[in-house]
């Protein structure tokens, strides 16, 4: 049975682009969206200029991920009465739309079954967890990547459909969070008005955190999950991201996941005693994070010494190999 658009169910959440515009502003972000969602051929405006009305279709695209239908507006517009019509181009007529939606719509009831009883935490590492495991990163750039579309139902993205998606599933289980556009300092970065990278922050317990499921994604090896981004402060994201913070909410602490699940090695001693532990038990794929280092491939050099030292002692001859996240100082320890 094909839904008459978007419900509740379907999961409107934190609209935070829609809050940085007026209150007429607000009266036709209002307009579009529900004229988009009855496949309205042209939806009237006044009192608005073009430039406006270009801003808020880039609030509702950013707030509203399930509006992947619509692939352009153009302005029908008078300038001496300041009013005309949004003449809006959809990707694909209203029947494959709305069943699009329920195809969506199935992925979420899924999630919500199986986070039904988690605190929002948790709720947030399960859809993290869920998109770096179902998730590759497209290089072909097929248009479906850059909407919430391609990751969810065909498993492909680029860093926009992510955080769209992203989005859309937090949205739908009850956790505020917003696209951030940014970019990577690893980029060819002129000026912050690029925006040639996006990711989220998320709300949870009453502050605020980046999260960059992309960059984790990116930076998974042997399919063993990576949280190197997950909810950090701006401290931690600026390491190696852009943006233009002071349009932000301010996240002013980690919540590191390494930190909370003791995988942070503050000394040799302790990554030694922590290697020989999980050894012990048959581990194949070792996490740990350091703290800020003046020499990362000091550390690195340093760490593979334990390593040898520690696989030595037990007499064992394997094959390893350690890859490292030098921003954010995460090393991976994998033993074939």
């Amino acid at each position: 049975m094909i839904k008459k658009g978007i419900t509740k169910s379907h999961g409107i959440g934190w609209s935070f682009y829609k809050e940085k515009l007026s209150e007429k502003e607000v009266e036709c972000y209002n307009l579009l969206l529900d004229g988009f969602m009855k496949y309205e051929q042209s939806i009237p405006y006044k009192n608005l200029e073009v430039k406006q009305i270009e801003r808020i279709y880039e609030a509702l695209k950013f707030d509203v991920p399930q509006l992947f239908f619509v692939k352009r507006i153009t302005c029908q517009h008078m300038p001496i009465l300041r009013c005309g019509w949004v003449v809006p181009q959809y990707r694909f007529s209203k029947v494959e739309t709305y069943a699009t939606l329920d195809a969506i719509q199935c992925k979420i009831d899924e999630i919500q079954k199986n986070v039904a009883y988690k605190s929002k935490y948790e709720k947030e590492k399960f859809i993290h967890d869920y998109i770096c495991s179902s998730v590759k990163y497209d290089y072909t750039f097929k248009e479906s990547s850059f909407e919430c579309v391609g990751p969810i139902l065909f498993g492909k993205g680029v860093c926009e459909g992510i955080s769209k998606a992203t989005k859309l599933l937090l949205d739908s289980v009850g956790i505020d969070s917003l696209i951030v556009h940014g970019a990577s300092k690893n980029q060819q970065v002129h000026n912050l008005s690029d925006n040639s990278h996006a990711w989220n922050m998320v709300r949870i317990d009453n502050l605020n955190y980046h999260l960059d499921v992309t960059f984790d994604l990116s930076v998974m090896a042997h399919d063993v999950l990576r949280y190197d981004y997950f909810n950090l402060s701006n401290q931690d994201i600026l390491i190696d991201h852009i943006y233009e913070h002071t349009a932000y909410p301010s996240c002013i602490t980690s919540r590191d996941y390494y930190v909370e699940h003791n995988m942070y090695m503050v000394n040799k001693n302790l990554f030694k005693s922590y290697l020989e532990t999980r050894l012990k038990y048959g581990e194949k794929n070792i996490l740990v994070k350091l703290p800020r280092v003046s020499d990362i491939d000091k550390a690195r050099d340093e760490i593979i010494d334990i390593v040898q030292k520690c696989i030595s002692k037990r007499r064992i001859s394997v094959q390893y190999q350690v890859t490292y996240n030098e921003s954010q100082r995460v090393f991976l320890l994998h033993i074939d």
